[in-house]
């Protein structure tokens, strides 16, 4: 006979032997503890060193589970997948944890991971707030001098969702340009700024 609890904690299993010459019986029982072992989350860079700084983290994959995707112990995502990849704003820690939920209801929590944004550019474009909830700001970028780049007086700013379709574009004025996106769902969208060899792609976080 088998007999196990549901969910996590301790369960037994008892095995009872029954010989078929004298019809005695001799039973067993083992305390086992029941339950996933607490799974371990690792991080890879998946960006070069400097903005935009894209992880991805990776837990053990268990067959049919859930997965629950912690940014600063707030429940951000709950995929299927045991692989999932965060963006980390410029200068920006955020700690990202996971918990795996079974099918049979069973839950196991993480170890956590803090990562920072990386910052450090030469003559790139800027852009802010991120995360944006209103309006996208991109500057164009600057000299050694902190003056405008002639050749990126003039420019275009592209905003790509997810599945890569272009939701938002402008023109540069002065320097700069301001893409409303009160209207865009929260989401990782890509920004396109600039135009043939010179354009350049940032991640950019909307969250109203």
């Amino acid at each position: 006979m088998l007999a196990t609890s549901i969910g996590t904690g301790t369960g037994w299993i008892e095995v009872t032997i029954t010989s078929p010459c004298s019809g005695t019986s001799v039973t067993t029982r083992k305390s086992v503890n029941v339950g996933l072992a607490t799974p371990q989350i690792t991080a890879t860079l998946m960006s070069a060193p400097n903005e935009p700084t894209d992880y991805e983290f990776r837990t053990a994959a268990v067959p049919g589970a859930q997965y629950n995707w912690y940014v600063n112990n707030v429940l951000y995502e709950t995929v299927p997948d045991n692989v999932w990849r965060y963006y980390f704003p410029c200068r920006r820690t955020s700690t990202i944890s996971c918990s795996i939920t079974t099918c049979a209801g069973t839950t196991a929590r993480s170890n956590s991971i803090s990562k920072t944004g990386g910052c450090e550019r030469t003559l790139a474009y800027t852009y802010g707030p991120n995360p944006a909830a209103t309006e996208l700001t991109v500057n164009g970028p600057e000299g050694a001098m902190g003056t405008l780049e002639t050749k990126a007086e003039t420019f275009e700013a592209q905003l790509y969702n997810s599945f890569g379709k272009l939701v938002k574009t402008g023109r540069s004025e002065h320097g700069k340009v301001r893409l409303d996106i009160q209207s865009l769902p929260n989401g990782l969208y890509t920004l396109r700024t600039g135009t043939g060899d010179e354009a350049v792609s940032e991640h950019i976080q909307i969250l109203h």
